[in-house]
């Protein structure tokens, strides 16, 4: 649960970031593309799950997991316990570090502006 609250922001602010970038396009080169970039957002989206799945399956034979065991070896432990832990630690931090570098929000009033003049003319 504590897990999943942590992936609550991201989540609720992906397809917000994502509208923001249509009117940075729309502002940048005079074209309005929302179809084209939600529907790449959301094919990432997918192809990311697709992914980690394969990823966490991945992990999961290279620390010698057996499914249906009674007692799992040391190394399938640990293999898990670094998926459940520190790579998201490792992921989040990443993720914070390049939202450093998300300079969109500091610009995005003077866009809307010029968007709103440029619509009323």
């Amino acid at each position: 649960m504590i897990k999943s609250l942590g992936g609550v922001p991201l989540a609720a602010t992906m397809f917000a970031m994502l509208a923001d970038t249509v009117d940075y396009g729309e502002w940048k080169t005079g074209m309005r593309t929302e179809g084209l970039v939600y529907s790449a957002g959301s094919f990432g989206s997918k192809a990311g799950s697709g992914l980690s799945a394969a990823i966490v399956g991945c992990m999961l034979a290279f620390g010698g997991y057996v499914g249906g065991q009674e007692h799992i070896s040391e190394s399938a432990r640990s293999s898990i316990l670094f998926m459940y832990i520190y790579l998201p630690i490792f992921i989040s931090a990443l993720m914070a570090v390049i939202l450093y570098f998300y300079k969109l929000d500091k610009q995005f009033p003077q866009i809307l502006k010029v968007l709103g003049a440029a619509k009323n003319i």
